[in-house]
Protein backbone atom coordinates (compact mmCIF):
# COMPACT_ATOMS: atom_id res chain seq x y z
CA UNK A 1 0.00 0.00 0.00
CA UNK A 2 1.42 3.37 -0.99
CA UNK A 3 1.67 6.40 1.27
CA UNK A 4 -1.09 8.03 -0.79
CA UNK A 5 -3.45 5.18 0.09
CA UNK A 6 -3.10 5.70 3.84
CA UNK A 7 -5.29 7.95 5.91
CA UNK A 8 -4.75 8.27 9.64
CA UNK A 9 -3.41 4.73 9.78
CA UNK A 10 -6.16 3.21 7.63
CA UNK A 11 -6.50 2.79 3.89
CA UNK A 12 -8.33 5.39 1.88
CA UNK A 13 -11.06 2.82 1.18
CA UNK A 14 -11.45 2.16 4.90
CA UNK A 15 -11.81 5.89 5.50
CA UNK A 16 -14.68 6.00 3.01
CA UNK A 17 -16.33 3.10 4.86
CA UNK A 18 -15.77 4.87 8.20
CA UNK A 19 -17.38 8.06 6.86
CA UNK A 20 -20.35 6.08 5.62
CA UNK A 21 -20.83 4.18 8.88
CA UNK A 22 -20.67 7.33 11.02
CA UNK A 23 -23.07 9.36 8.87
CA UNK A 24 -25.45 6.43 8.33
CA UNK A 25 -25.47 5.45 12.00
CA UNK A 26 -26.15 8.98 13.11
CA UNK A 27 -29.34 9.15 11.03
CA UNK A 28 -31.08 6.84 13.52
CA UNK A 29 -30.24 9.25 16.33
CA UNK A 30 -31.50 12.24 14.35
CA UNK A 31 -34.70 10.42 13.40
CA UNK A 32 -35.29 9.56 17.06
CA UNK A 33 -34.88 13.21 18.00
CA UNK A 34 -37.26 14.31 15.23
CA UNK A 35 -39.81 11.70 16.30
CA UNK A 36 -39.67 12.98 19.87
CA UNK A 37 -40.02 16.61 18.76
CA UNK A 38 -42.96 15.73 16.49
CA UNK A 39 -44.66 13.71 19.23
CA UNK A 40 -44.19 16.58 21.67
CA UNK A 41 -45.80 19.20 19.44
CA UNK A 42 -48.39 17.10 17.59
CA UNK A 43 -49.03 14.09 19.81
CA UNK A 44 -47.82 11.75 17.07
CA UNK A 45 -45.55 11.50 14.03
CA UNK A 46 -46.17 14.42 11.68
CA UNK A 47 -44.26 13.59 8.51
CA UNK A 48 -44.98 16.95 6.88
CA UNK A 49 -43.53 18.84 9.88
CA UNK A 50 -40.48 16.58 10.14
CA UNK A 51 -39.63 16.58 6.44
CA UNK A 52 -40.61 20.18 5.67
CA UNK A 53 -39.36 21.89 8.84
CA UNK A 54 -36.90 19.74 10.79
CA UNK A 55 -35.13 18.35 7.73
CA UNK A 56 -35.05 21.63 5.83
CA UNK A 57 -31.43 22.29 4.78
CA UNK A 58 -31.41 25.51 6.82
CA UNK A 59 -32.16 23.57 10.03
CA UNK A 60 -28.90 22.06 11.25
CA UNK A 61 -28.44 19.12 13.58
CA UNK A 62 -27.54 21.59 16.30
CA UNK A 63 -30.85 23.44 15.85
CA UNK A 64 -32.73 20.12 16.20
CA UNK A 65 -30.50 19.24 19.16
CA UNK A 66 -31.37 22.53 20.91
CA UNK A 67 -35.11 22.02 20.37
CA UNK A 68 -34.83 18.44 21.67
CA UNK A 69 -32.75 19.51 24.68
CA UNK A 70 -35.16 22.36 25.58
CA UNK A 71 -38.16 20.01 25.48
CA UNK A 72 -36.40 17.48 27.71
CA UNK A 73 -35.15 20.14 30.14
CA UNK A 74 -38.68 21.60 30.38
CA UNK A 75 -39.86 18.10 31.32
CA UNK A 76 -37.23 17.94 34.07
CA UNK A 77 -34.52 15.89 32.38
CA UNK A 78 -31.10 17.04 33.50
CA UNK A 79 -27.66 16.37 32.03
CA UNK A 80 -27.33 13.54 34.56
CA UNK A 81 -30.48 11.85 33.19
CA UNK A 82 -29.68 12.27 29.51
CA UNK A 83 -26.29 12.23 27.75
CA UNK A 84 -26.64 15.68 26.12
CA UNK A 85 -22.88 16.18 26.00
CA UNK A 86 -22.32 12.84 24.29
CA UNK A 87 -25.13 13.52 21.80
CA UNK A 88 -23.63 16.92 20.98
CA UNK A 89 -20.19 15.34 20.51
CA UNK A 90 -21.57 12.63 18.21
CA UNK A 91 -23.10 15.40 16.11
CA UNK A 92 -19.77 17.18 15.95
CA UNK A 93 -17.95 14.00 14.89
CA UNK A 94 -20.60 13.24 12.28
CA UNK A 95 -20.18 16.74 10.86
CA UNK A 96 -16.40 16.37 10.72
CA UNK A 97 -16.72 13.11 8.79
CA UNK A 98 -19.38 14.51 6.49
CA UNK A 99 -17.81 17.88 5.70
CA UNK A 100 -14.07 17.77 6.31
CA UNK A 101 -11.51 17.91 3.54
CA UNK A 102 -8.81 15.29 3.21
CA UNK A 103 -5.26 16.56 3.57
CA UNK A 104 -2.20 15.77 1.56
CA UNK A 105 -0.14 13.06 3.22
CA UNK A 106 2.03 14.12 6.12
CA UNK A 107 5.57 13.82 4.72
CA UNK A 108 6.95 12.61 8.07
CA UNK A 109 4.32 10.00 8.90
CA UNK A 110 2.68 9.24 5.57
CA UNK A 111 -0.76 9.85 7.08
CA UNK A 112 -3.69 11.85 5.84
CA UNK A 113 -5.95 13.85 8.11
CA UNK A 114 -9.43 15.26 7.98
CA UNK A 115 -9.19 19.04 7.85
CA UNK A 116 -11.92 21.25 9.28
CA UNK A 117 -13.84 23.11 6.59
CA UNK A 118 -14.09 26.41 8.45
CA UNK A 119 -10.47 27.47 8.68
CA UNK A 120 -8.63 24.64 6.93
CA UNK A 121 -6.27 24.50 9.93
CA UNK A 122 -7.86 22.01 12.34
CA UNK A 123 -6.72 18.48 11.63
CA UNK A 124 -8.53 15.40 12.87
CA UNK A 125 -7.39 11.80 13.07
CA UNK A 126 -10.17 9.81 11.40
CA UNK A 127 -9.42 6.57 13.25
CA UNK A 128 -9.52 8.27 16.66
CA UNK A 129 -12.77 10.06 15.84
CA UNK A 130 -14.34 6.84 14.58
CA UNK A 131 -13.39 5.06 17.79
CA UNK A 132 -14.74 7.92 19.92
CA UNK A 133 -18.01 7.99 17.96
CA UNK A 134 -18.75 4.30 18.42
CA UNK A 135 -17.63 4.34 22.06
CA UNK A 136 -20.73 6.43 22.89
CA UNK A 137 -23.04 5.73 19.95
CA UNK A 138 -25.05 2.81 21.34
CA UNK A 139 -25.76 4.54 24.67
CA UNK A 140 -26.94 7.72 22.93
CA UNK A 141 -28.90 5.86 20.24
CA UNK A 142 -30.74 3.66 22.75
CA UNK A 143 -31.54 6.64 25.00
CA UNK A 144 -32.89 8.72 22.11
CA UNK A 145 -34.94 5.81 20.74
CA UNK A 146 -36.35 5.14 24.20
CA UNK A 147 -37.25 8.83 24.52
CA UNK A 148 -38.88 8.89 21.07
CA UNK A 149 -41.21 6.07 22.14
CA UNK A 150 -42.30 7.79 25.37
Amino acid sequence: MSVEEKMSGVSFGDLIVMRGKVTHSFTSVEMGMCTYISNHYFGSWNADFVHTVLYDPSVSFFARFNIFRKILEAKGFAESAFPFGKLRRLGQIRNIFAHAWVSSPDPNQGKFYLIGEADMKDTHDAAALYEEFFKHFEEVQMTVIKMSKS
